[in-house]
């Protein structure tokens, strides 16, 4: 693998931002209660350090490589800059995250509503998590994110949605109440009773599953 380019932005532009880096950590921190970060103070922080985030994406040092096959790939730099940048990229992306699911509580309080409504129904049952499919089976890191959520629904009431560099930050999860029930309906519909059988998202998994046991035996 040869180094074909060093792409390295002035040092002087990022120790600027370095300064405005701690104080977003210093703002997040003053925002929680305890451990549990309110969604809306979260949203407000993100909004505010938008900007911040942006630059810092932009800016992180990177090497860029060639490989044998001529493609091209690229890791971080060891510069020390990037340790500062990188935890709060990290961050920023784990909380923007959590700020794109809760604007789907409203559709899911919809959708849960609607289910409530054909439950006793197989064919609109059906009809229903198909509806869903994508959003339900499709969106990886929202299914990642409200499994979690479910595991720990008898024994607490927060979400932890960070947890790096000896911070841990949690949402109260009744925030996520409605993509919680949403969850739990879908989950057992569509994966353990497979009312949707002809999913083309459950015949991919089922297959990649099959051969992963077949390549154990």
């Amino acid at each position: 693998m040869k180094k074909i380019q060093h792409i390295n932005p002035s040092v002087e532009v990022i120790k600027a931002y370095l300064k405005d880096i701690k104080a977003s950590a210093i703002d997040l921190k003053s925002l929680m209660d305890g451990l549990i970060l309110p969604i809306e103070k979260m949203e407000w922080w993100l909004l505010k350090y938008l900007d911040l985030y942006n630059l810092t994406k932009n800016n992180y040092i990177r090497h860029y490589y060639k490989h044998e096959d001529g493609s091209t790939g690229s890791v971080p730099d060891d510069n020390p800059l990037n340790d500062e940048l990188f935890r709060f990229k990290s961050l920023f992306e784990a909380l923007n995250d959590v700020g794109k699911f809760y604007k789907l509580e409203g559709y899911f309080k919809k959708e849960n509503n609607n289910y409530n409504r054909v439950s006793s129904s197989s064919t609109e049952v059906k009809k229903w998590v198909a509806k869903n499919e994508k959003l339900g089976a499709g969106t990886w890191e929202l299914y990642l994110f409200s499994v979690e959520s479910l595991d720990n629904i008898d024994d607490k009431d927060e979400i932890c949605v960070y947890n790096k560099d000896n911070w841990e930050i949690y949402v109260d999860k009744e925030t996520f109440k409605h993509t919680i029930e949403f969850f739990d309906v879908f989950v057992e519909l569509f994966w353990i009773k497979e009312v949707y059988p002809e999913s083309e998202i459950l015949i991919r998994i089922k297959k990649e599953m099959s051969n992963i046991e077949t390549k154990k035996s």
